[in-house]
């Protein structure tokens, strides 16, 4: 594709279809009374878009067979309509995803499913796509000197949400040991981007903090964890619970899960790690659970003698993206290589392999619109 035959096309998942394809659209010409016209400049591939389409079933819009994807977007504000100010054509921006139909809801992060839309996931077209409409209080300014990395900012909120969350949850009942006072031993399980984004979350704040994958610390993706200042160990340090009452967790266990793989195996490896009060936040799952035979007995065990907290995290508010904004900001005064981070960036005619899957040591694939 050359750069005429890409401005109107969109990235879509069809109803039916496991293939994300890119398909011809009608671009917005101008905002409306107290809109603006983005330009997407870089869009993030997320697990979540491979859910979509593997589901065969996207959420679409009323009256439509398709839905335009994509969630995680660095974008440019190019014009804006009536009662917006001038001032912001050329600001550089993040949106954010779920918008409540009830425009006086604060959290819309919190709400059921019915109750809002979210771009590009639910019931609403995404970023996919070179230009689109929007309202400016949908946009978060991007901060000067994170532009690098800016397009993470999204994945990077779920893991400062579920901070955000376990951390509100854990001083309410034991306010004498907040993560303020008391700082967390943390483990964070996976090596995807919600993982890394969830070891950047943790270390930014100070924590102690321990990645578990499957590579062997050798590879890129455990460098990266290791250079950034986590310990990384592979999944043989969390073997599942025999049934045996582990008091040496008490010692050497986790006071703060970040589980990123979407796993329940992954999930009740960690759990079994945790040390009393400890909270184990879910940052992923899977779209379609399946039965399996695991030791949920002592899982429960170990709840209840040790009073653990269990939190499920989706989406995030602008606290979390502000929080995002800082954190990212953190990862670049390391020293350290955005690539390492975003691994892949692609243009539009090559990007569709790295949307049906994850390829080697890919943390987080992109796609450049100028590319």
């Amino acid at each position: 594709m050359n750069r005429r035959s890409t401005d109107a096309v969109a990235l879509c998942a069809r109803v039916g279809s496991d293939r994300g394809t890119w398909e011809p659209v009608d671009l917005p010409d101008a905002p409306g009374s107290g809109e603006v016209l983005c330009e997407t400049i870089e869009l993030g591939i997320c697990g979540t878009d491979r859910d979509i389409l593997a589901s065969r079933a996207p959420w679409v819009a009323p009256g439509t067979d398709r839905l335009v994807l994509g969630h995680e977007c660095r974008a440019r504000i190019v014009a804006v309509g009536d009662g917006v100010a001038e001032s912001l054509v050329g600001t550089e921006v993040v949106p954010l995803v779920r918008r409540s139909l009830d425009p006086r809801v604060e959290r819309p992060d919190l709400l059921p499913p019915g109750r809002y839309i979210e771009r590009g996931i639910y019931r609403a077209d995404g970023f996919g796509v070179r230009r689109w409409l929007d309202r400016p209080e949908h946009l978060l300014p991007i901060p000067v000197g994170i532009e690098a990395v800016a397009v993470f900012t999204e994945p990077q909120s779920i893991a400062e949400k579920g901070i955000h969350e376990a951390a509100a949850i854990h001083a309410g009942r034991a306010p004498e040991r907040s993560y303020e006072r008391v700082p967390p031993r943390v483990l964070v399980t996976g090596q995807g981007p919600i993982a890394f984004a969830a070891v950047i979350a943790a270390l930014a704040r100070g924590w102690p903090t321990t990645m578990v994958g499957r590579d062997s610390p050798d590879t890129s993706r455990s460098r990266l964890a290791i250079d950034l200042g986590a310990d990384y160990h592979d999944w043989s340090r969390l073997p599942l619970p025999d049934g045996e009452f582990d008091e040496s967790v008490e010692e050497v266990g986790f006071d703060l899960v970040l589980e990123a793989t979407g796993s329940d195996e992954a999930m009740v490896r960690a759990a079994g790690r945790m040390r009393a009060l400890g909270v184990l936040a879910w940052l992923g799952c899977e779209r379609t659970p399946e039965p399996r035979s695991l030791p949920w007995s002592a899982l429960m065990r170990d709840a209840i003698l040790r009073n653990h907290l269990f939190v499920g995290i989706v989406n995030s508010a602008q606290r979390d993206f502000r929080a995002a904004f800082r954190n990212l900001g953190w990862f670049l005064e390391q020293g350290i290589a955005p690539e390492r981070l975003i691994t892949h960036r692609l243009s539009i005619d090559r990007s569709l392999s790295h949307l049906h899957g994850r390829t080697g040591q890919a943390i987080k694939s992109i796609i450049e619109f100028d590319r």
